[in-house]
This record gives C-alpha cells, sequence and structure tokens, in this order.
C-alpha cells in the first residue's frame, strides 16, 4: 500500500477593469494518485455469483491504494462595484473531475473507505464523474443599494446538480450489498437536481426603519371619527333603537286599530268568531313586524367575507305605516337600507372612504417628522400598506413594482392581524386557518404578494404574536 497524494496546480491572471472593479480569472488542475478505494477480496466469484471463494469468512475489507481522479476548473470572478446598484463579489466556476473511488479524497482518506464498488472483480465501470462533480457554480455576495439611503445584504449561490448511480435495486452479485447496476452502466451516470440559495438581509438601519413604520403605520386614525373607526355593525346603536320604537309604534298602532274594530263589532253585536279572527289578525300583524324586525337584526351583522340576501331589507324599505300627523312613513328609512345592504364588513361606502382616509393622514403627518437620512422612507412604507399589487389600493393606486417591499410585507401582516385579533369591538376574531385561506383569495385576486405570504405561512410568523388559547395555557 502507498500513501495517497493530490498534487494541485494553477494559473491565473487579474485585470482592473475600472477604478473599482477587478476581474479575476484562474485555472485549477487536480491530480489524485494512489489514492484509497475499499473492496471485498471475498466477494462471490463471477460469472455466477453465488459461492465466496473462502467459505469460512463473510466480507473480506482490503484497502487498496489504486485509485486515481483528475479534475480541472477554470474560474472567473467579479470583485468591487459591479453595477451602480451592486457592490461586492461574483464568482462562476465551471470545473469537470472524474476518479474511480467515492467520497472526496480532498475530505480525508476515511471519505473514500465509505462504498464498495458495485462490482468487487471488474472496476472498470468506477472511472466516472466524481461523487462531488458538479459542472457550474455561481456564488455572489455584496450589497444591494436600491435608493439613496436603502441598501440590502444579499448572498446567492446557484449549483449544478451533483452526480449519481442508478442502481437495479437488487443484490445481482449475492455479495450483501444492493448497489449493482444495469449491465454497461458506469458510477455516477445521472445528475441530481440544481440548488439555488437566496439569502437577503436589511440592514439595522433599515430593520429599525421598517419598524418604526410597522408601530406608525396607523397614526393617521386619529383623524377619523371614532365611533366609524370602532363601528362595530351596520347601524349605530342609537340607529338601530330608532328602528325599534318605529316597529313598536307600528305594532301598537296595529292593536289600537284592532282594539277599535273590536268594540265597534261587539257594539253592532258581532259574533264571538269574528272577535276571535280580530285576535288572531292582531297576533299575525305582531308576529309579522316582530320578524321583520329579527330580519333588520341579522343584516345588521357584518361578515368577512361578502355574503348575505338583502331583497327581505328592500321590501322593508318600501313597506309604509301611517304617523300619528296621518303623514306615511316606511318601516326603515333609506340611510338604513342603504346601511344594512352592505354586503362586506360593516362599513358603507361613504364611512369607508373616511376610514381609508387615514393613510393619507398617516404619511401626512409622518412627513412632517425629521427622520435624518437613516430613516428618511418612514412615511413612504407606512402610507403604502393599503395599496394592492393590481393597482385597485389606496391611497395613490400604485402597481406591484412602485410599492416598496417593506410595505409589501406589511401589508399581509396588517391583513392577518385585522382577521385574528380578539381586541377589537366591532369583530370577532377569525382563526388562523380561515385567515389564511382569506389571504390566499387575497394572493388570487392580486391583491398581496404570493411568495410573501408563502414565506410568512411557512416561518408561522403568528406563533410569536398570537396568544395560545386558555385551554392550552398552563
Amino acid at each position: 500500500m502507498k500513501l495517497p497524494y493530490l498534487l494541485q496546480f494553477g494559473i491565473g491572471i487579474e485585470r482592473q477593469l475600472a477604478r473599482a472593479t477587478i476581474l479575476t480569472i484562474n485555472y485549477y488542475g487536480t491530480r489524485g494518485v494512489s489514492l484509497f478505494r475499499l473492496r471485498d477480496v471475498n466477494a462471490p466469484l463471477p460469472p455466477d455469483y453465488v459461492a465466496r471463494p473462502n467459505l469460512l469468512l463473510s466480507v473480506s475489507r482490503q484497502i487498496e491504494s489504486s485509485a486515481e481522479m483528475m479534475g480541472n476548473s477554470l474560474e472567473a470572478g467579479f470583485r468591487g462595484n459591479i453595477t451602480r446598484h451592486f457592490a461586492g463579489m461574483a464568482q462562476y466556476t465551471l470545473s469537470r473531475t472524474y476518479n474511480n473511488t467515492g467520497g472526496n479524497p480532498a475530505a480525508g482518506a476515511r471519505s473514500s473507505l465509505n462504498s464498495y464498488p458495485a462490482n468487487n472483480y471488474d472496476l472498470s465501470g468506477e472511472w466516472a464523474r466524481a461523487d462531488f462533480d458538479q459542472r457550474h457554480r455561481f456564488n455572489m455576495l455584496g450589497t444591494v443599494s436600491a435608493g439613496r439611503y436603502f441598501k440590502l445584504g444579499i448572498a446567492a449561490s446557484l449549483y449544478s446538480g451533483a452526480p449519481y448511480s442508478i442502481t437495479t435495486g437488487r443484490d445481482d452479485n449475492h455479495d450483501g450489498l444492493a448497489n449493482d447496476r444495469p449491465a454497461g452502466v458506469s458510477r455516477n451516470s445521472l445528475q441530481g437536481p440544481a440548488f439555488a440559495g437566496v439569502d437577503v438581509r436589511w440592514s439595522r438601519e433599515d430593520l429599525r426603519e421598517l419598524e418604526y413604520a410597522s408601530l406608525l403605520h396607523d397614526f393617521g386614525k386619529i383623524g377619523v371619527r371614532e365611533h366609524v373607526l370602532v363601528k362595530g355593525k351596520k347601524l349605530f346603536p342609537e340607529e338601530l333603537a330608532l328602528i325599534r320604537q318605529r316597529f313598536d309604534f307600528v305594532i301598537r298602532t296595529s292593536e289600537a286599530d284592532i282594539l277599535s274594530r273590536k268594540l265597534t263589532a261587539m257594539a253592532r253585536g258581532a259574533s264571538p268568531g269574528e272577535l276571535l279572527e280580530l285576535d288572531r289578525e292582531q297576533l299575525a300583524r305582531r308576529a309579522e313586524i316582530e320578524e321583520a324586525f329579527q330580519t333588520v337584526e341579522h343584516a345588521n351583522e357584518p361578515s368577512v367575507l361578502a355574503a348575505g340576501d338583502f331583497q327581505r331589507i328592500e321590501e322593508l324599505g318600501r313597506q309604509s305605516f301611517t304617523r300619528l300627523d296621518g303623514s306615511m312613513a316606511t318601516l326603515l328609512e333609506n340611510p338604513e337600507v342603504h346601511s344594512l345592504s352592505v354586503m362586506r364588513g360593516s362599513l358603507t361606502p361613504e364611512e369607508f372612504d373616511e376610514i381609508r382616509s387615514h393613510v393619507s393622514h398617516t404619511y401626512r403627518f409622518l412627513s412632517q417628522i425629521p427622520w435624518g437620512k437613516a430613516f428618511s422612507r418612514v412615511a413612504q412604507i407606512a402610507g403604502c400598506h393599503h395599496e394592492r399589487l393590481n393597482g385597485t389600493g389606496y391611497p395613490n393606486r400604485l402597481r406591484a413594482e412602485e410599492i416598496p417591499l417593506q410595505s409589501k410585507l406589511m401589508s399581509i401582516s396588517d391583513i392577518f392581524d385585522a382577521l385574528t385579533a380578539a381586541d377589537r369591538p366591532y369583530k370577532r376574531a377569525v382563526p388562523v386557518p380561515k385567515a389564511l385561506d382569506i389571504l390566499a383569495l387575497e394572493v388570487r385576486d392580486e391583491h398581496i404578494d404570493g411568495d410573501l405570504l408563502r414565506i410568512f405561512s411557512e416561518a408561522r410568523v403568528w406563533e410569536q404574536t398570537l396568544a395560545p388559547p386558555a385551554s392550552e395555557r398552563r
């Protein structure tokens, strides 16, 4: 046995392309001689592969220094200010390495002693791509400047797939190992999937800027009327109370009318059956009004998703009664019908516009604060958290490419928080699975970013903020 050795050599050139940009091109060669390989010298003999030469022994592990390796690689690299927006380094490597032993000899001798050849008596099929041979490798590390005061750290790696061997899945040569390959197929004849990895990081100042924008994104709600801001149902409490009084008046008026008719009937000697029919008419009229009020109460409840049949509400808006002064009025007035006919949530379009104005208030308020250079985009980030990718958001109807990434992140968090928060006086909390389903609908409608939502879901961000159910607390 001989000691293995590796011979490495190379040549390179370096050239300055500009004052802050350097190009390097390097060639590297590697030769491995007398590398270790593993073989079972007591494997069943060909051509039948039935019996081992020494029946008293099983596997006879022999370490040999008879393997070889040959590798070549060409490497091109840039470093410095590669573009106006990127500073750092980028490196591409084209390589090709062949050997006839497993593992990576550069990682140590033991790396080559973890696998046996497919055929211990025919090693010709072992000369093939090395286990670690990846033809294409690209690495990038640097800083992206997207704006005067915005910097993003980025690291990217792109590698072509490593080779692997196709096997029959059987122990064809009865040596106790199921690593046999089809006839005529060499080792590592197939290629695995490529790898791509990107790590994007903001600077500490960028994260602090996002934190300030997140904390203050709804600051403009101080410019919205309080009763609109916390409106829990489609009607304000005083409006529902007025409708109840109106319906009670109709019931009392009906009762008075029936009593008057009963007195008249009794004066003319009406039969008990006729008087009983008047009582039934009164009960039916009262039940009709009470059912109508239940319809109003049901329609008054907000819904997260658009739902409801409001035809009955429109009918009540046309159904009339007589006031004490003899004038006619409807059971529901037009503004009440308008409010109760809201298909989603609790706000009328006019009230929703007032709520939406908080974003403009936020932007104006935050723009007055002297944030300094490091946090100069706080107002812009906070002012875009209700924009939508398809340009239907507010207040400026920006499209995807115009919305800051931080605002896109904030949009997802803001919607999720609005759905799942248990401290909102105007709505019930939505379970997390349903909230994620609703966010998925927002992606489908091109309102929020699908990739960011996937990251949000996979990271289970809410587990860091939502309190567990009372049954799970100790």
